[in-house]
C-alpha cells in the first residue's frame, strides 16, 4: 500500500535524523523490521508499535480495539493495585500518550497506558494473576477498615457533642436536721448531699 510506505519512510526518516544526534546510536538497530505477532505484517510505522512499542499493526488493532484499548494511569493504578513507582520507575518504565484530562478542563493532561502492558506489570509486580486477587482483596480489607475507624471516630464526636447539648440538670438540696447555735443565735442545716450548710435567723 502506498499509504503505508510513505509512512514507513518518513519513520526511516526521523530515525537516521535522531541516530545522526546520538553518539554510538547504530541505525541498524532502530530499523531493524518488526512485525505484528498475530498476523506477521511488518508494523515498524503503526500506532501502537510507534507510540507504545507494541508488535501489533494497525489492522489487528482494527479488528479488536477491547484488547488493545487504553487506560487512565488513575483506572490502572486502582484496577491492578499498583503505585506510580510501577509505571516510571519499574525498569522498563511503561509507555504512554498524553491527552487532555475530560474532567478537569484546563488542568493538566492525563496519562493513558495501554491496557494489556499496564495488566503484565501488575503480574510482574503482585507474582501472578493469584497475587493481583491477594492485592485486592487486602486492599479491600484495607479500606473497610478505614471505614469502620472513620464511622466509630464520627459516632465518638456525635455522642461528646449530644452532651455537650444536654442540660446540666440542677441539684436540689436535701437538708437534713435543723441545728440552733445558742452562740451566734442562729439556726444551720446542711445538705446530706453536697454538704452545702445554710445558716438563718428566726423572728
Amino acid at each position: 500500500k502506498q499509504w503505508y510506505q510513505r509512512r514507513v519512510r518518513g519513520v526511516q526518516e526521523v530515525i537516521q535524523q535522531t541516530a545522526a544526534c546520538v553518539p554510538g546510536c547504530d541505525v541498524s538497530d532502530l530499523t531493524s523490521p518488526v512485525y505484528c505477532h498475530n498476523c506477521n505484517l511488518q508494523c515498524n510505522a503503526s500506532y501502537l508499535y510507534e507510540k507504545f512499542r507494541e508488535a501489533v499493526c494497525d489492522e489487528c488493532r482494527d479488528k479488536d480495539r477491547e484488547q488493545f484499548k487504553l487506560i487512565s494511569k488513575t483506572d490502572a493504578k486502582n484496577e491492578f493495585v499498583l503505585k506510580d513507582c510501577d509505571f516510571d520507575f519499574r525498569e522498563p518504565a511503561l509507555p504512554y500518550i498524553s491527552a487532555p484530562n475530560p474532567h478537569r478542563r484546563g488542568g493538566s493532561c492525563m496519562k493513558l497506558y495501554l491496557v494489556g502492558q499496564v495488566y503484565q506489570r501488575a503480574f510482574e509486580v503482585h507474582g501472578g494473576d493469584e497475587g493481583i486477587d491477594a492485592a485486592m482483596a487486602r486492599r479491600s480489607d484495607n479500606r473497610e477498615q478505614a471505614t469502620a475507624r472513620k464511622m466509630e471516630k464520627k459516632m465518638v464526636e456525635l455522642r461528646r457533642a449530644a452532651r455537650q447539648r444536654t442540660p446540666k440538670q440542677v441539684h436540689v438540696h436535701a437538708f437534713g436536721e435543723e441545728r440552733y447555735d445558742e452562740g451566734e443565735d442562729e439556726y444551720s442545716k446542711t445538705c446530706e448531699e453536697c454538704g452545702h450548710t445554710e445558716t438563718y435567723e428566726k423572728m
